[in-house]
């Protein structure tokens, strides 16, 4: 992993060996601030960091087609700050990645409840399948409004 000042040429102008198929470049001024290079030629900023486990982790910030270097560098020192203030940057996205569709929490969790403790199981099984699957089953629990409900 080679380190190199981190610039809007250089990174522009980066590219990947022919015999490998992405590399890192580290950016020499800010700590674990690196941009990945593949073969395709897509580059893609990254932050490393220590979680509070101390396992060596990295955050994906975003495209360099995308961002530019001072936005990319702004949000890495957001994430270093982030983690020594003891926060776990991808905290956020593992909590939405944990919210279940409708769907999905039917079949999980509810009917498997039910089942167990509830005699009329199979009434509540016929009208949420047949009824309530179809029209807002494929939305995610925090998407469902009142609104939807009562359409």
């Amino acid at each position: 992993m080679p380190h190199a000042k981190l610039t809007v040429k250089f990174v522009l102008n980066a590219a990947c060996p022919a015999d490998k198929s992405k590399i890192e470049y580290i950016d020499a001024n800010l700590e674990g601030f690196f941009v990945e290079v593949h073969y395709s030629g897509t580059k893609t900023y990254y932050q490393r960091y220590i979680d509070s486990h101390h396992r060596q982790r990295q955050m994906k910030i975003g495209r360099a087609n995308v961002l530019t270097l001072e936005e990319a560098r702004k949000r890495a020192i957001q994430i270093k700050a982030d983690v020594s203030l003891g926060k776990d940057p991808k905290q956020p996205k593992n909590e939405l990645r944990a919210i279940p569709t409708l769907k999905g929490f039917f079949y999980e969790r509810y009917l498997p409840y039910v089942k167990q403790n509830k005699r009329s199981w199979k009434t509540d099984e016929a009208v949420i399948r047949l009824h309530l699957l179809p029209a807002m089953g494929k939305y995610y629990l925090d998407e469902i409004t009142t609104q939807m409900v009562v359409k």
